[in-house]
């Protein structure tokens, strides 16, 4: 789209006509300031949850307070960036327009995207380290602004803060001196004027967000930046009088829409869907935020609070409306929260597995959800099965929610399950269940099901790799086994798949392990070593793998080779050991959208990796679409400025990456920035499989699809990830999870005879022959050295910590031994002979 730019003789004339103040302006001390506000971003940009931008927000914020200053100040002169949502203007049109009109300061308005766990304050203004110290840009100010507007903005909004930062320290931190000695944002660094940029809570956490569609919510956070201005100018702060709060209910802790809140002759009632949120969802249960604003009380009053709901009890309280007038402005706002309790009796909400009572297999545990805190004691004396004999046993996974597990069930039987309404009751009102939901209390709830026919049918395996008689390209390839249902972890041994040579049958030294995805058992085997070129091999499946029926299944073989294989080296971008720095939340870029934010995230995991490659661990990314979005979009974003951005790859290459599939169906590509910066992606991979597969983008030869900017064209050199991008496809889940490890390319081999997975790691092994005493040095810390036989038998392993270290081999007998050094680049290995 073509980037629209409005001339600055057009928006300098806009901006000066909505310079219109009171007559008489109270507060006085800023006749010859002026301010060039610039809400964040334009039109709809950096989208937010439930369709609300950070743009639009801040825009709200920035016109209120304009108005504070206009109608309350005698301020020589307030500048807008931007007056509208249809109003289009780039960073440097937004700096140099401020610059032209010659004002004072530059305050940049925004909020802030991450984990929807995730809800702070953040203040940046220009400056960095020299020699330890840090500097801030002239002219100075926007330090002195941050110091206040982080403690107050913090206290109105009630939330962390991370504190006021010199930017470039913020972004490129712990650095003694920065060899760039200017600051990193450009709104301060384009600036010829003191400036400060804040991050007023994120717009991906849930809560946050649904504050920050109220209108008086945003007229609250201008009216801490308006009186932290006045404190930073040395001005007396008028006396104000606000209660403010969220309302929310005694049982579920959620806030409670509709509430109308009474003080004296004023009254303010909580958004609801019919007001406000069915803006932003179709679902008149999503949203909801409790919050309530009243001001224009006297300062200094004691005030008496009332709250009013349709299906909660009425509450009055008491008030005494805070005044320090030149106090922090969470010092002269009254909060209030309170509980409402709810007068309508506890229903069964739902029941799981609802999908299967038709055929339920007895052994499957029953959830109930309430719609209220329940009394466990009473629930559970009122539960009954039309079954005597079926023993019942109860688990409370919290307050609403009960699992019961049943023994003795038959097959093929109807059962019905009872909750007495008159001995069933919740705990704040002691009110019965209304179990059959009419409305009234003391209604029985009753369920329904029928136990499925007996299972005598033993596991199937639904999908296999390598499959059978296949060639295969991958030196250590991962044994992938899927089974149609959970197998008993107890029938899966070390021993349940092997790997031998043929026709010498000897043996291929791994790692079996199991694991359970969406009711489905896959089982991995895991290669230590290298396979040989021009081979054939074969897996062998042990019999007895079990279902918690007791069903086995048989022993049974296949076969697979390895043709002549091009060499390559292989260089690790990212291990994911320990650590996934570097890589964004989804919620923080812009082009994700479309996702339920609460069940979406990335994080470390230690429990799944590839353990053919030494892996420690993983990264795990949780998603979930929101279908009420046309086109849900992941970007999983990986910072230019990351340390595995600095291993660049080139056309010659393979991009790969080990995915732990989950059958989902969602599709996923890789998304390259080539030399010239632009965005270049590779196919669409479907994610039909599940367990862990290897994904290759041939970059010289597989299809490179445009994005944003691109061409379909790698171009240049230097090419580095812009990050994993997903997408829903029609048909497939709503939600899942996949497994992300051993993120590498693969180059042109370079000849020489020890390959190494990072082209500036270099590993030595010293004395070859060896005796005893086997020397390994490298230029970073080795994590872990393996010894293997040729035949591929292991024969020593030691876990290190240092880039040096020292392995007693004298025991091993006399021969030609592989060693595999692991270090935080990969894998290197080297054949030694011990005398």
């Amino acid at each position: 789209m073509k980037q629209v730019i409005p001339s600055l003789f057009f928006i300098t004339i806009a901006l000066c006509s909505f310079n219109l103040k009171a007559q008489e302006a109270p507060i006085i001390g800023l006749s010859d300031w002026s301010l060039f506000i610039d809400p964040g971003h334009d039109k709809t940009g950096n989208m937010g949850l439930y369709n609300y931008s950070e743009a639009e927000k801040v825009l709200r914020v920035a016109w209120a307070l304009r108005d504070m200053l206009e109608q309350q100040t005698d301020i020589s002169q307030v500048f807008l960036s931007r007056l509208s949502d249809q109003d289009e203007i780039t960073l440097a049109a937004r700096t140099d327009l401020a610059n032209t009109l010659g004002a004072d300061f530059y305050y940049s308005i925004h909020s802030d995207a991450g984990s929807p766990s995730v809800n702070s304050t953040l203040m940046l203004h220009g400056g960095w380290t020299n020699n330890g110290v840090t500097v801030e840009k002239e002219p100075n100010g926007g330090k002195a602004l941050g110091d206040i507007l982080d403690a107050d903005l913090s206290g109105v909004m009630r939330i962390d803060t991370r504190g006021n930062w010199a930017d470039r320290n913020f972004y490129l931190r712990g650095e003694y001196h920065h060899d760039n000695q200017f600051p990193y944002l450009a709104v301060n660094r384009r600036t010829n004027m003191a400036s400060l940029l804040s991050e007023a809570g994120f717009h991906t956490n849930p809560g946050q967000q649904q504050k920050n569609l109220n209108a008086e919510w945003k007229k609250l956070e201008a009216l801490s930046a308006f009186r932290s201005i006045l404190e930073w100018g040395g001005i007396d702060r008028p006396a104000i009088g606000v209660a403010t709060g969220i309302i929310t209910d005694a049982d579920s802790g959620l806030p409670i829409n509709g509430v109308t809140v009474s003080i004296a002759d004023k009254q303010y009632t909580t958004d609801t869907y019919e007001s406000l949120f069915n803006q932003y969802s179709n679902d008149p249960e999503e949203l909801r935020n409790g919050f309530y604003f009243i001001e224009g009380l006297t300062p200094g009053a004691d005030v008496e609070v009332v709250f009013t709901a349709d299906n909660h009890e009425t509450k009055s309280m008491m008030l005494h409306v805070d005044s320090n007038p030149n106090g922090r402005t969470h010092e002269n706002l009254s909060f209030l929260d309170v509980q409402l309790t709810s007068t309508i009796p506890p229903l069964v909400s739902g029941v799981e597995p609802s999908n299967e009572l038709g055929m339920l297999k007895p052994g499957t545990k029953l959830q109930f959800t309430f719609s209220r805190q329940m009394d466990k004691t009473s629930v559970e004396s009122a539960i009954t099965l039309s079954d005597a004999l079926v023993g019942l046993t109860y688990n409370w996974q919290n307050d609403f929610t009960l699992e019961v597990s049943m023994s003795g069930l038959e097959f093929v039987t109807q059962y019905t399950l009872t909750i007495d309404g008159s001995i069933a009751k919740n705990t704040l009102t002691d009110q019965f269940l209304d179990g059959d939901a009419d409305g009234i209390a003391g209604g029985n709830y009753q369920l329904v099901f029928t136990t499925s026919a007996e299972d005598t049918d033993a596991p199937v395996l639904m999908d296999s790799w390598p499959a059978t008689d296949a060639a295969i390209t991958e030196l250590r390839p991962i044994l992938r086994l899927v089974y149609d249902e959970e197998l008993n972890d107890a029938s899966v041994g070390a021993d349940a798949v092997s790997l031998k040579l043929m026709p010498s049958e000897d043996m291929v030294t791994g790692q079996v392990t199991h694991k359970v995805v969406n009711g489905q058992s896959v089982i991995h085997f895991f290669p230590a070593i290298d396979l040989n070129q021009e081979a054939t091999y074969q897996v062998d499946v042990a019999a007895g793998l079990a279902d918690f029926y007791g069903n086995t299944t048989e022993a049974f073989s296949y076969s697979f080779s390895l043709p002549s294989i091009a060499p390559r080296s292989i260089n690790l971008i990212d291990p994911f050991d320990g650590t996934i720095s570097g890589w964004w939340q989804p919620q923080q870029s812009g082009s994700t959208a479309g996702i339920i934010t609460e069940e979406t995230d990335r994080s470390y995991d230690a429990s799944v990796a590839n353990l053919s490659e030494g892996s420690q661990g993983s990264m795990r990314f949780n998603y979930s679409w929101d279908m009420d979005v046309g086109a849900p979009y992941i970007r999983l974003y990986l910072h230019p400025d990351a340390a595995q951005n600095t291993n660049r790859y080139n056309i010659e290459d393979l991009l790969q990456v080990y995915v732990f599939g989950d059958g989902s169906n969602t599709e996923f590509r890789f998304m390259a920035r080539d030399g010239d910066q632009k965005y270049e992606a590779s196919p669409w991979y479907s994610i039909d499989w599940m367990g862990w597969k290897l994904i290759s983008w041939d970059l010289s030869n597989d299809p490179v699809y445009a994005w944003v900017n691109g061409n379909g064209v790698l171009d240049g050199t230097d090419f580095r990830l812009d990050g994993f991008h997903f997408r829903y496809v029609t048909g497939g889940a709503q939600k899942g999870t996949l497994y992300f490890d051993q993120f590498r390319f693969l180059a042109p081999d370079n000849g020489t005879s020890v390959p190494q997975l990072n082209g500036d790691a270099e590993i030595k092994l010293f004395p070859n022959p060896v005796q005893n005493i086997l020397n390994i040095h490298a230029d970073e810390p080795i994590k872990t050295v393996r010894i293997h036989s040729i035949s591929g038998q292991l024969m020593m392993m030691e876990h290190m910590g240092s880039d040096k270290a020292t392995l007693n081999v004298e025991r091993l007998p006399a021969g030609v031994y592989l060693v595999e050094v692991y270090t935080r680049s990969g894998r290197s290995y080297a054949k030694i002979q011990v005398k």
